[in-house]
């Protein structure tokens, strides 16, 4: 897997982390945006054939460093996304409070 294979995606309102290959379905975080700065992430969701490649770190990482560069705090609400952020005290830096 590369990074450059992840792609953010956009709205006024939410947004995704997507991985994908051709043929291979998506991989994704998603996330609802509150206000202009926290990204509320709401859910994780990795189809079986790309489990066990650490695609769900690698996505969640993606919007750490997103949130980062563009000045946003993370509020992770999606069990797996909480359940990374404890681990990674290294990140609360962009955890929103």
């Amino acid at each position: 897997m590369n990074e450059a294979d992840i792609a953010l995606e956009e709205t006024e309102t939410r947004g995704r982390v997507v991985y994908q290959q051709p043929g291979m379905g998506e991989a994704e975080l998603t996330f609802a945006k509150e206000g202009e700065d926290v990204l509320v992430l709401d859910h994780t969701e990795v189809p079986e054939n790309y489990r066990g490649q650490g695609i769900a770190l690698k996505l969640l990482k993606h919007i750490v460093a997103h949130a980062r560069t563009s000045g946003k705090k993370i509020n992770p609400v999606c069990p797996y996304a909480a359940t990374q952020f404890l681990q990674h005290p290294d990140w609360d830096d962009v955890r929103a409070r």
